[in-house]
């Protein structure tokens, strides 16, 4: 009798110190995982001569291919779902001609542009050794170009272009309709989904310090916590079952 009663409360405490756990994860999770919204990829070559709109924010790859074609141009509008205009910057960069750099890039080329100025990145378009570290106001209706050159067998650049939609301040200064401030002397808001995702969708770092604890910059870490949250939840309900059938044995055996 004494040795039901001990195991029984084994058992009890196991399904307390696993709720506890339960708890914690969950805590971790608010507080890592605040973002609640992570870019979608989308490659230039699967867009040639299209439009994309833009909503809230997206990454925009090159191609896939092992090998870009020689003379090969292709090019994409890029235009905002609800906000004022879309501004894009570069997240990484490395263009595998950079060695042979030439200040007309006559190897390949990368070309943003916008209503006001069709040539943002210069005349003939970027393809140096380093990053392009603005960003780049694209107005409402703005186009992403890449080209090669008569030469064969270049690599596709390792670039992820973020571009985002970004909205105005109102009349005194504020954002509107709970959205992120973007701060400093900049005049644009963003969505408050953006805040804490591992892009910088402001481009001065802002939505990505206050109140990141962890920034990651995929959805990784959030399947990996759903998972352990599930794997919990599981055990706790193992560990009622058990204690219940234990008790259970225990009053029929007192009886």
């Amino acid at each position: 009798m004494p040795c039901m009663c001990y195991r029984a409360n084994m058992t009890s405490t196991l399904s307390t110190r696993t709720l506890i756990f339960s708890v914690a994860v969950l805590a971790v999770t608010i507080s890592t995982c605040s973002a609640s919204w992570y870019p979608s990829v989308y490659y230039l070559e699967d867009y040639c001569g299209r439009s994309l709109t833009v909503r809230n924010d997206v990454i925009i790859k090159i191609s896939r291919r092992v090998y870009l074609p020689s003379n090969w141009m292709c090019s994409l509008t890029l235009m905002p779902y609800s906000g004022y205009e879309v501004v894009a910057s570069f997240h990484s960069y490395s263009m595998s001609s950079a060695y042979t750099y030439s200040s007309t890039c006559v190897y390949e080329a990368i070309q943003l542009s916008s209503l006001n100025n069709p040539n943002i990145l210069g005349p003939y378009g970027y393809c140096k050794s380093y990053s392009p570290s603005s960003q780049y106001h694209l107005t409402n209706i703005g186009t992403l170009r890449f080209a090669t050159g008569p030469y064969s067998y270049l690599k596709p650049p390792s670039i992820q272009l973020v571009v985002n939609e970004v909205y105005s301040k109102n009349t005194t200064g504020y954002c509107t309709g709970g959205r992120f401030d973007c701060g400093g002397r900049s005049n644009q808001c963003i969505d408050q989904q953006l805040t804490c995702n591992g892009y910088d969708d402001c481009a001065n770092g802002d939505d990505e310090i206050g109140g990141c604890t962890i920034t990651i910059a995929a959805g990784v870490i959030g399947a990996i916590v759903a998972g352990v949250f599930i794997f919990v939840v599981l055990v706790i309900a193992v560990s009622l079952l058990v204690r219940r059938q234990r008790l259970r044995v225990a009053y029929v055996q007192y009886q």
